[in-house]
């Protein structure tokens, strides 16, 4: 390996975790770059994967006798069926590192995890299945433990607690879905119009039939843009994040579903019989020009600003390097990844509000079918940008997760290439049980709330200058008087 890159995969080490709280403030360097304490404990977890990686439950059980952990819990009949409800569920589901996990808490720590699974403070194995089964969907509605509540209550008892948001909520897979159905519909109508322009008549009444579905599915995204520049603003925001979330979030949102509005009007006069380019045409047209161009300008000037901001934080990154401070490094790092992905999503709204404009002045102008083929484009670069935020947003969280974890050295430990993409998912995947996370996105969560409370500690409470010029650079503004921004803000500052 090159000497660089085995000075940055030292480096990188740093941000892995022990299965304590991690320290905040002056402690917070300590968490995420004691070299040493990190070495012995790859050697540990190496040594540990090795030991457990064919052991079946009991053999783990046996380990846990010997500490004093797991004999007591069994000296109770109905903890004893739970344990062994537990263990033959985490060997079949493979879960067993994330089993051993919870064998290493203390007796108190257990009985106080499985009350709380099962609800209960006298629990049998029946009320501990019922309380701790769910149906997976990613495996076809399949019967399986709810690992992702063992994990977060394990983690809980031992004070380690984090909120079980890491994922996706409702609001953003419903966003995801209209997006997805944006450009389907966009697509397709778009396809129709053209067959119109070309003489098909056809066209003109498939194109007419699929408006008002397309227009719903865009007043319903924009009611959903303007809801979120609502939740996003703050007074702890930059000028420009406020003008972003008020101009070309609101203002904008609010001139699409106008024309959304608009269109389904008229469309509704078109199916009817009306002669076409009623004053809902024109209210349509007004509404497209006058968004776009909020769309416009504020996806230009994101271009630019997001731009130095990430120059700033990619400078911010490597003097942080320079002065060996992880937490400083590994915290400029994601908001530089942010913001370079802001840039490319700052493009998409420029190119939106360019063809809103020009669609919108084509429908004025009486080119209707022109006009509306525009505005499906529109339509569908910004469904596309929804889309890619899906998938970037997913590929973050690895990234982030396995610089964390030290991935590529403990393959390297063990003799696996780390472009062994099955090897690298295993790996990965005990390593986290290991420290008592079920999936990535448990972990990213927890990786993003230490390095945020870390992070307020330096640059909100205190004024440490390295820290101000990063918070700036991710869109904030400190307020000594009311130390703000609180650790929550800048944490949704530093995602995606």
């Amino acid at each position: 390996m090159p000497k660089q890159l085995m000075s940055r995969n030292t480096r990188d080490s740093s941000k892995a975790a022990s299965h304590q709280p991690a320290p905040h403030g002056n402690q917070a360097n300590q968490y995420f770059g004691n070299h040493q304490a990190q070495q012995l404990e790859r050697e540990q977890m190496l040594t540990r994967l090795q030991a457990q990686k064919d052991a079946p439950p009991e053999k783990a059980g046996a380990a846990s006798n010997n500490a004093g952990v797991e004999r007591p819990l069994r000296s109770y009949e109905n903890y004893s069926k739970i344990l062994d409800w537990l263990e033959a569920k985490a060997e079949k589901q493979e879960k067993k590192n994330l089993l051993q996990y919870f064998y290493r808490l203390s007796v108190k720590q257990q009985k106080a995890a499985i009350i709380k699974m099962a609800g209960s403070n006298k629990p049998s194995v029946d009320q501990f299945s019922g309380k701790m089964s769910t149906r997976n969907m990613s495996d076809l509605f399949k019967k399986t433990v709810d690992w992702e509540k063992f994990s977060a209550v394990c983690r809980e008892v031992q004070q380690l607690k984090i909120d079980d948001d890491s994922g996706d909520g409702a609001q953003d897979y419903a966003r995801y879905g209209i997006a997805g159905g944006s450009v389907g519909l966009g697509s397709a109508r778009g396809a129709a119009n053209i067959a119109d322009l070309a003489g098909d008549s056809g066209g003109a009444v498939a194109a007419t039939r699929m408006a008002p579905f397309g227009a719903a599915l865009g007043a319903l995204g924009s009611g959903m843009q303007i809801y979120e520049a609502y939740e996003k603003q703050s007074s702890s925001l930059s000028t420009y994040d406020s003008m972003q979330n008020i101009g070309t979030g609101a203002l904008g949102g609010l001139a699409d579903m106008t024309r959304s509005s608009a269109q389904t009007a008229e469309t509704a006069r078109t199916m009817a019989g009306a002669v076409a380019n009623s004053a809902a045409t024109t209210v349509a047209g007004a509404a497209a020009v006058v968004g776009g161009a909020a769309y416009l300008a504020g996806g230009l000037y994101g271009v630019k600003k997001h731009h130095e901001r990430t120059k700033n934080l990619r400078n911010l990154e490597n003097q942080a390097d320079l002065k060996d401070d992880p937490t400083l490094s590994q915290a400029a790092s994601l908001g530089k990844k942010t913001q370079a992905f802001n840039r490319t999503t700052s493009g998409a709204t420029a190119a939106k509000g360019a063809a809103m404009i020009v669609g919108g002045a084509l429908i004025l102008a009486g080119v209707g079918p022109a006009g509306w083929i525009l505005l499906g484009a529109a339509g569908l670069i910004v469904g596309a940008a929804a889309i890619y935020k899906f998938f970037k947003k997913r590929a973050r969280k690895e990234e982030v997760v396995d610089r964390y974890l030290n991935l590529d050295d403990h393959m390297e430990m063990q003799g696996l290439e780390p472009e062994d993409t099955n090897a690298r998912n295993q790996t990965r995947n005990d390593l986290l049980q290991l420290k008592g996370f079920n999936s990535v996105a448990q972990c990213y969560k927890h990786i993003i709330k230490e390095l945020s409370h870390a992070i307020y500690e330096k640059g909100v409470k205190g004024d440490d200058p390295d820290y101000r010029t990063l918070l700036e650079n991710i869109g904030l503004v400190v307020d000594e008087k009311k130390k703000e921004p609180n650790p929550e803000l800048i944490e949704k500052k530093l995602q995606i």
